[in-house]
């Protein structure tokens, strides 16, 4: 006769092995991070004017279900916005800083810095940095606390899910 415990054992052990598995984090991916698309398709964003890219993110901003409000048109290639979702327990207002870059230049931290600041004063929930190039590590470092920063790479991401109609200049 077959021992009981050598189908037992083995059981046991597996469940074991699962239950200590299964209870590991998952690693977590920051905005900005997700590999989502390849950086050969930043060559998207290039396509744009800065007129095409107020537009684009507007309609991204719409497409995540935010009520959208230009607050400052700025200098060329700066866009500020507040963005506003008006939902029970997750609703709130968001100051929305939009940066057009051609050739990559990363953004600087004493770029994002006053939002810090306006975010206070405007009682805001959150900053949102939109860019078309990436993030100075200094410019990560101010962002941590209360704004989410969104470099190309995330923003064409973002743009294929939430605004697929906006994957080329002049498409609405």
């Amino acid at each position: 006769m077959f021992p009981l415990w050598n189908i037992v054992i083995p059981i046991l052990v597996g469940i074991v092995l699962i239950v200590l598995f299964g209870a590991l984090p998952r690693p977590h991916r920051r905005a900005g991070t997700d590999p989502g698309p390849a950086s050969g398709e930043l060559e998207l964003l290039d396509a744009y004017n800065y007129e095409e890219f107020e537009a684009l993110a507007r309609d991204l901003l719409r497409g995540l279900g935010l009520s959208v409000e230009v607050v400052a048109p700025g200098d060329e290639g700066v866009l500020e916005l507040t963005a506003s979702n008006e939902a029970p327990v997750v609703g709130g207002r968001y100051e929305v800083l939009c940066l057009f870059r051609r050739g990559g230049r990363p953004v600087e931290a004493a770029e994002i810095r006053p939002m810090t600041e306006s975010l206070r004063d405007h009682d805001r929930l959150k900053g949102i940095v939109l860019s078309t190039a990436g993030f100075r590590p200094e410019a990560r470092l101010v962002a941590r606390e209360n704004m989410e920063l969104i470099d190309g790479v995330a923003l064409v991401g973002l743009v294929r899910r939430h605004a697929p109609g906006r994957t080329r200049p002049g498409a609405a």
